[in-house]
């Protein structure tokens, strides 16, 4: 660990070395604890790590690269989205638990609501859409261009939806 100055902040900084090859890493995230990292990469699959750098487990389901990953807040489920269209949720125990369909192009960022109990998904088929983690669709916002990032509010009762339409969609569609 090292201090690097960002802006007038000195934040520690961590990096390790792994013996892992891994492929581009499009999305890292720490679990709430922070004793764990998982990483997403355009090999299709995800990657936990401890904060050593020691490889805890892989996480393979997905037949496109891996765009988006995050622990719940909990930290006892990790969910992944993809180029194949697909979000899958997993547990510690690399179980895949549930997978969610239903876009029609790149799932490109996704995220648990802050209780844990939904997940929001954007992605290039131009909605941003929220599930419940059995893989119910709950919500469906439409856009005109590819959605690109999805998120709640810390206290998960808004959504906020970026996108090149420089739309902000005020109520959502019914599934």
């Amino acid at each position: 660990m090292h201090l690097q100055k960002i802006g007038l902040l000195f934040l520690p900084v961590f990096a390790f070395s792994v013996s892992t090859l891994v492929d581009s890493v499009l999305s890292a995230s720490f679990s709430a604890d922070g004793q764990r990292i998982v990483t997403a990469s355009v090999d299709r699959v995800a990657l936990v790590w401890d904060v050593s750098g020691k490889l805890l487990a892989k996480l393979q389901q997905h037949e496109g690269g891996v765009n988006s990953v995050r622990f719940s807040p909990d930290g006892e489920r990790i969910v992944t989205a993809s180029s194949d269209s697909t979000v899958c949720v997993w547990d510690l125990s690399r179980k895949l638990v549930t997978e969610l369909h239903g876009h029609q192009g790149a799932v490109i960022s996704t995220s648990f609501s802050p209780d844990g109990k939904l997940i929001l998904t954007a992605s290039s088929d131009k909605t941003a859409r929220v599930w419940d983690t059995n893989g119910r669709l709950l919500v469906q916002l439409q856009h005109q261009n590819e959605v690109t990032k999805a998120s709640f509010s810390p206290d998960g009762k808004r959504i906020f939806t970026a996108s090149a339409d420089g739309i902000l969609p005020k109520s959502p569609e019914k599934p």
